[in-house]
């Protein structure tokens, strides 16, 4: 069925998300930071009680209403006529990957764990997790597609457009009033000749 890439893909997600999640947790304290490219990427141990990249901190409850009213849409979604297309179906498997990693978190520690921390001197990106990872890349490519097919249809219109304008000159055309003139006119001459003298 094709409703497993979406499946397949969230569980590749989740996965990935709880052991990695699960290594940082088990072998570094809250705060360690362990360079892994020199100062440009860092795993840094750290809670995040707020959106992903830590945004909007506070509200544990909050966002867990949010996250599995966002699993119930994406699992819908995924359901519906209009995204049964692989690629859409691993879009939305990506971000449900990552709304039920981070989920658990919330459940089991009531924060997030991120770790991933990488930047140039003190500009550094918000810290993240294989989750965020999932959800941003998902997102990003349900936007790449609908902005293609906005401008397959945009493109499509104009195509009409042309179309109708081009049909419509044909019709006002005096070229074509003319020669229509002349049959008719033909037409009346040759059954004026063909009418028997009276």
């Amino acid at each position: 069925m094709i409703f497993r890439l979406f499946y397949l893909t969230a569980s590749l997600i989740l996965v990935l998300d709880i052991v990695t999640k699960q290594i940082v947790y088990r072998s570094m304290t809250l705060g360690q930071s362990i360079p892994v490219l020199g100062d440009f990427l860092k795993w840094t141990y750290i809670h995040n009680d707020g959106a992903a990249f830590g945004l909007f901190q506070g509200n544990r409850w909050f966002f867990v209403g949010v996250s599995v009213l966002s699993i119930l849409v994406l699992v819908t979604l995924a359901h519906s006529a209009r995204y049964r297309r692989p690629f859409l179906l691993f879009s939305l498997g990506l971000i449900l990957g990552g709304a039920v990693g981070n989920l658990l978190d919330r459940l089991w520690l009531g924060e997030v764990i991120d770790f991933a921390n990488f930047g140039i001197g003190n500009h550094r990106f918000p810290f993240f997790n294989i989750a965020d990872s999932g959800i941003s890349v998902g997102v990003a490519l349900l936007a790449i597609q609908m902005l293609r097919e906005g401008g397959a249809n945009q493109t499509a219109e104009n195509v009409d457009d042309i179309a109708d304008g081009a049909a419509e000159d044909a019709a006002e055309s005096p070229t074509v009033g003319t020669a229509a003139d002349t049959a008719h006119t033909e037409s009346d001459d040759l059954n004026r000749y063909s009418e028997p003298n009276r």
